[in-house]
């Protein structure tokens, strides 16, 4: 069965205007005002211990919000208090976006699931399997299905005790210019398992990404800025962060179990917000919790948001499929 996505947005004059979600009463939509006060609790219960530096938190339903609260600080950083339209690093909440970027093209029939990833990325058409303490000679070469399954026999890196995984420390993705670099990169480095026989986190999404920029022509950041945020009017979602928005942006820590206490990504543990050539479909965006509740809300109304109109506008819309 066909999918077909829309994306409808109001286009005024003045151009795109921004679009939140309506505040209502919980109750209205089944919630219960009392029980919802327990998040700000707990949240600001882990702020007070210092297990975390601050929230934002977004409940809504039905496309109504019955929660949205900020609690803490910016970061240890940055004492300045928690805003609602804070920034966030989202990580791989960027692969649901890679994930529609790629159904709006597999609407426009320029792909198919089946279709082998060499296909549009000729670097990765043989890739070696590593297996048994040696690289193989046979050559292998995922489909796209596989890389939206975490089945094409990638890796992230993550696992210290395996060789695999060591191999692509060593070749330091993250420190790639552009996502033809990332994939000329991955390119030399072995599959850690036969496409299709098991699932295993990935940077397949990153190499998704690289497939919506062969296919459109277009850089990935361009491809999501015109396709999905700006008819979404999500303007604070972007892979950099514009300097005026620099001063909304919350830091990034990690829990260092040694020290039991929060602490700040090194330098060499971070990756820049400004000046981004890198966009990895993977986990490369910056967001605030009210334009990727938007994103959801589009997905929960099955490819459509347009908060102004009670019915998609087809001149101000733009149709994948």
């Amino acid at each position: 069965m066909k999918i077909s996505v829309l994306i409808s947005a109001l286009v005024a004059a003045a151009g795109i205007q921004a679009a939140e979600l309506p505040m209502v009463k919980p109750e209205l939509v089944g919630f219960s005002s009392d029980r919802l006060q327990k998040i700000r609790q707990f949240t600001q219960r882990r702020v007070d211990e210092g297990k975390h530096a601050g929230f934002v938190t977004l409940v809504a339903r039905h496309g109504k919000i019955v929660h949205f609260e900020a609690v803490g600080r910016y970061g240890i950083d940055n004492d300045k208090p928690m805003d609602k339209d804070a920034l966030f690093r989202i990580f791989s909440m960027t692969k649901p976006v890679t994930a529609v970027a790629m159904m709006m093209l597999y609407e426009e029939d320029a792909f198919q699931m089946h279709d082998r990833v060499s296909k549009y990325l000729p670097e990765l058409a043989n890739l070696k399997l590593y297996k048994d303490g040696e690289i193989s000679d046979e050559a292998f070469n995922p489909t796209i299905e596989q890389l939206f399954t975490h089945t094409a026999g990638m890796t992230y890196g993550f696992r210290a005790e395996e060789p695999v995984d060591a191999m692509y420390r060593e070749a330091d993705l993250l420190d790639s210019t552009d996502l033809d670099d990332f994939i000329g990169r991955l390119s030399q480095l072995p599959l850690s398992f036969e496409p299709g026989t098991r699932y295993h986190y990935s940077v397949a999404f990153d190499v998704l990404g690289a497939v919506v920029e062969k296919i459109s022509g277009q850089s990935l950041d361009v491809f999501f800025r015109e396709r999905i945020f700006m008819p979404l009017a999500m303007h604070d979602t972007f892979f950099s962060v514009p300097d005026d928005k620099l001063h909304r942006l919350a830091s990034n820590h990690y829990w260092d179990a040694e020290e039991n206490s929060l602490v700040l990504p090194t330098p060499e543990q971070s990756r820049p917000y400004t000046n981004v050539t890198l966009f990895l479909g993977g986990g490369g965006l910056v967001s605030s919790a009210m334009d990727y509740m938007i994103f959801c809300e589009m997905l929960r109304r099955g490819g459509s948001f347009n908060p102004h109109f009670s019915q998609p506008q087809p001149q101000a819309g733009f149709w994948a499929g």
